[in-house]
């Protein structure tokens, strides 16, 4: 093999290593969401069998909530999840506004951007906000993928809880040494 097209070959061999974890990354995701989301218990806040809308903000369309829209039926305990997809922060409050979102998931890039608003409205409509990043849950985020020493975990915010602390959270994000 010439030296100049294994020169040429690595990079795009690494560019593929990158987008194959991506796609893995974003498969894992989609099934830690798939089952989360069977066990929430709604109760009455959001009426029973009421479909409920999951809207999504990512980058692209390889995200964790597009690949779980393409499961035959997802449901969140009783409820249907209809999915709705937005590129762009204010498309997404323009539909709130007019049809409400019951459950939120912002990918990588805007869990890092200031949305503490959009946060707080999802809070008073009684909605669960999925994250992917510590900021997210230091915004008030219901729950957030995080990366830590390799491993992908599920966080939940412990001041959105059943019960109550007092503890900060960021108590709860650091790792023990």
């Amino acid at each position: 093999m010439p030296q100049a097209f294994q020169i040429l070959l690595l990079p795009i061999l690494f560019i593929y290593s990158l987008a194959s974890q991506a796609e893995d990354n974003a498969a894992h995701k989609s099934m830690v969401l798939f089952q989360t989301l069977k066990h929430i218990d709604w109760g009455s806040s959001k009426g029973v069998n009421k479909p409920l809308n999951f809207c999504s903000l990512t980058q692209n369309e390889h995200s964790a909530a597009h690949r779980l829209a393409l499961k035959q039926v997802i449901k969140s305990g009783q409820n249907l999840v209809y999915f709705h997809h937005f590129y762009q922060l204010e498309d997404l409050t323009d539909y709130n506004l007019e049809f409400g979102c019951d459950i939120y998931y912002f990918d990588n890039v805007f869990s890092q951007l200031n949305i503490r608003q959009n946060l707080a409205t999802a809070i008073q409509q009684r909605s669960v906000t999925i994250g992917n990043s510590e900021t997210f849950l230091l915004q008030n985020g219901t729950m957030a993928f995080i990366e830590k020493t390799n491993q992908l975990n599920l966080y939940l915010n412990p001041h959105q809880s059943l019960v109550p602390t007092t503890q900060p959270l960021s108590l709860y994000l650091s790792t023990p040494e």
